[in-house]
C-alpha cells in the first residue's frame, strides 16, 4: 500500500547558520564518506562546530551503493543534521502513485536487478536495495521538498523558476501534482493531435530509437515538441530537471542517459535577475580550473568552477560530475584522477570542498 501523502510543503525553510551544500551523489558512497570527512563530519553524530548539511538531490542511481547513501542521509535528516531536496532521480521513483515505480536508466538497483550500462555494454556494479529499504526509501523521497529558502539563499535541484516555485507553495504532494500536471498536458496534446503525431513518429522509427548506435535517425519534431511541453509545463519537472527546448534543424538527435534526445537543456541562470543567490546541482560540470569542457552539450563552455554564474553572479552549480565514475569503472579511467568529483559549497566561507582534490575559494555572491 502506498504511503500516506506527505503533509509537508514542497517549499520549506532552509537551515540558518553555517552550511555545507553537497552536490549530486549518485550512489557514490565512498566519495561521500571522503567528502564528509574533509568537511569535519563524524560518521555518527552532528558536526562538532554545529554546521549542517544540505543535499541538492540525486542521491541515487548509477553509482555502486545507492542504499548506503540513502540510509545515511535519512539518518542525518531524521536527527536534524541535514536537509535534502528532491532530485529528478528520486522523482523517477515516486512519479507514479503506485508502489511499483517505473524503471529508468541506472535505477535497477532499487529492485536488486542487474542492468547493463547500454546495449552490449558492462553492467552497473550497484548494490541492490532490500524490500524493507524500498518501502522506507519511497516514504523518504515522498517527504522531500522541491526547494529550500532563507533570507539570503535558495537551494533547488535543477532550476529556480519563479512561476514554478509559486505554483507549488501550497502543495504538499509532489507525486500528485506531477501526475495532475502531466494529465493536463496529455489531455491538451490529444485534443490538438500532437500526441497522435508523436506516437506515429515513434512507431515509424521504433527500431532506431531502441539502438544507441543507430545511424540516420532524423530529428522527430513532434516527439521533441511533446517532450518539451511535458517538461516545461510541469512545475515539478521544471524544478527537478530544468528548462528544455526542442532541437531544430540542422541539429541532430543525440543518445545520452539510455535514450535518444530530441531536446536540449537551457542555461536558465543566464536570465536569473533576482538578488537572492541560488545553489543547485543536476548539470554535470567538470571539476577543472580552466574552461569547463569542449563537450557541445555542456552548459558551461567557458565557466570556471571558481566563478559564479548569471548576470548578477549569484548562481552556482555544485554538481561536479561524480556520477561519471560509473563509466570510468566500467571502461577504465584514462588518468590517475577522475573526471568527476563530489563537492560541497561551504557557507559562509564560500569555498568549494571536493572529495579528492584541493579546496577552491569563491568570492561572496553578488546579492546587490
Amino acid at each position: 500500500m502506498m504511503e500516506e501523502a506527505n503533509a509537508n510543503p514542497l517549499v520549506q525553510p532552509l537551515f540558518d547558520g553555517p552550511l555545507d551544500i553537497i552536490g549530486d551523489v549518485h550512489g557514490e558512497w565512498t566519495a561521500l564518506c571522503h567528502l564528509l570527512e574533509r568537511l569535519g563530519y563524524p560518521r555518527e553524530g552532528p558536526h562538532p562546530e554545529g554546521r549542517r548539511l544540505v543535499y541538492v538531490g540525486d542521491l541515487v542511481d548509477r553509482g555502486p551503493n545507492s542504499p548506503a547513501v540513502v540510509e545515511h542521509v535519512i539518518h542525518q535528516v531524521e536527527n536534524g543534521w541535514a536537509q535534502c531536496v528532491l532530485g529528478n532521480h528520486e522523482l523517477n521513483l515516486i512519479e507514479s502513485p503506485s508502489d511499483e515505480p517505473p524503471r529508468h536508466h541506472g535505477n535497477h538497483w532499487f529492485w536488486d536487478e542487474r542492468e547493463p550500462i547500454g546495449p552490449g555494454q558492462p553492467f552497473f556494479g550497484s548494490i541492490g536495495a532490500t524490500p524493507k529499504q524500498r518501502e522506507r526509501f519511497l516514504a523518504f523521497f515522498r517527504s522531500l521538498p522541491l526547494a529550500l529558502e532563507r533570507h539570503d539563499l535558495r537551494v533547488v535541484h535543477a532550476c529556480w523558476d519563479t512561476d514554478s516555485i509559486e505554483s507549488i507553495r501550497t502543495e504538499t504532494n509532489a507525486t500528485e501534482m506531477f501526475q495532475r500536471s502531466k494529465k493536463a498536458i496529455w489531455d491538451d496534446a490529444k485534443q490538438t493531435g500532437l500526441a497522435k503525431r508523436s506516437r506515429l513518429q515513434r512507431q515509424q522509427y521504433q527500431e532506431k530509437l531502441r539502438d544507441a548506435k543507430a545511424e540516420g535517425l532524423p530529428l522527430l519534431h513532434d516527439v521533441a515538441d511533446l517532450h518539451t511541453r511535458l517538461q516545461i509545463e510541469n512545475p515539478i519537472k521544471v524544478l527537478s530537471s530544468g528548462l528544455e527546448v526542442a532541437l531544430s534543424d540542422p541539429d541532430q538527435p543525440y543518445f545520452i542517459g539510455g535514450k535518444w534526445r530530441m531536446t536540449r537543456r537551457v542555461a536558465w541562470w543566464t536570465n536569473y535577475q533576482d538578488f537572492k543567490p541560488v545553489i543547485f546541482g543536476h548539470y554535470w560540470r567538470k571539476p577543472v580550473e580552466t574552461t569547463e569542457t569542449t563537450d557541445h552539450h555542456s552548459l558551461f563552455p567557458h565557466d570556471r568552477i571558481d566563478q559564479w554564474l548569471g548576470p548578477r553572479s549569484n548562481c552556482y552549480c555544485i554538481d561536479l560530475s561524480v556520477g561519471r565514475r560509473f563509466q570510468e569503472r566500467a571502461f577504465g579511467r584514462k588518468g590517475a584522477l577522475s573526471e568527476g568529483a563530489l563537492a560541497a559549497v561551504r557557507i559562509p566561507e564560500w569555498q568549494v570542498v571536493m572529495d579528492d582534490r584541493p579546496t577552491i575559494d569563491l568570492s561572496s555572491p553578488n546579492a546587490q
